[in-house]
């Protein structure tokens, strides 16, 4: 299959993420199996006038999975976690296209949470990348440096900041070793290490873009409600998407840069 064919499949798939995503047809990176909102030991949340809207409960629920890291962050490699960003811009988009919660503040405190998760998550992806090329500089194969050694740990500063951790660690995701593969192992058979680079280099500015969106939809809602305060907030989460997208180019071309001289 031609590169250019099977890129135009994932692009496709990734620019779907303001319809909905089936995130089932793309394994291993699951959403839960279960329905959000109907397990029994939960407790009820009555934000919303029509008992049958459940989009305060599911957001609720995403920021309880990342507080818990049931999906594993740290574990997936460089695309599922993209996968994963889609997935849950998705269900931040829910409510802000359901009548019954566009307009209530709760909603928009509960988003504005959510958006602050995905902004550390792109913070990560540049560390992730830019670790992966010390280690392709050191070992001088991609295959080899995107491969953790056992019991690496990396030396970033741990933010204090963060709110993303590793469940098996007990650390910072930024500061937890983490799996440095840009593609899940399908793909990588298929491409070369030039290849993924710049495959994920489409996936990633895509994904931001998804992002940006999003955060223009939260503004537009809290600009209509009146608060300047989550309004500033929006305003500084788009500066560090901004900063993090320019980091994350730095550490790809870096990465080329070294492929080019091995």
């Amino acid at each position: 299959m031609a590169i250019s064919d099977h890129m135009n499949g994932i692009v496709g798939a990734h620019d779907s993420a303001k319809r909905g995503v089936n995130l089932q047809s793309q394994a291993p990176v699951t959403p839960p199996t279960s329905n959000m909102g109907q397990n029994s030991s939960d407790e009820t949340i009555s934000w919303n006038s029509s008992p049958s809207c459940s989009c305060m409960h599911d957001a609720v629920r995403v920021i309880q999975q990342l507080d818990d890291d049931e999906f594993h962050i740290t574990s997936l490699s460089l695309d599922q976690v993209l996968q994963l960003q889609k997935w849950i811009i998705a269900q931040c988009c829910k409510p802000m296209e359901c009548t019954n919660c566009v307009c209530l503040p709760s909603v928009h405190t509960v988003l504005l949470i959510i958006c602050d998760r995905l902004a550390e998550m792109f913070e990560c992806i540049h560390k992730r990348i830019k670790r992966a090329n010390t280690a392709l500089s050191e070992q001088g194969s991609l295959q080899n440096a995107l491969t953790p050694p056992e019991g690496d740990v990396p030396s970033y500063t741990v933010d204090t900041r963060a709110q993303l951790f590793c469940n098996s660690s007990g650390l910072a995701a930024s500061s937890a070793t983490c799996n440095l593969q840009l593609f899940s192992p399908e793909f990588r058979s298929q491409y070369s290490d030039e290849e993924q680079v710049h495959m994920v280099r489409v996936l990633l500015k895509l994904q931001a873009r998804n992002f940006r969106k999003l955060l223009a939809r939260v503004d537009t809602a809290n600009q209509i409600s009146g608060s300047q305060a989550r309004r500033s907030k929006v305003g500084a989460m788009v500066t560090r998407l901004v900063k993090a997208n320019t980091d994350i180019e730095g550490a790809l071309q870096a990465i080329l840069q070294t492929l080019a001289g091995s």
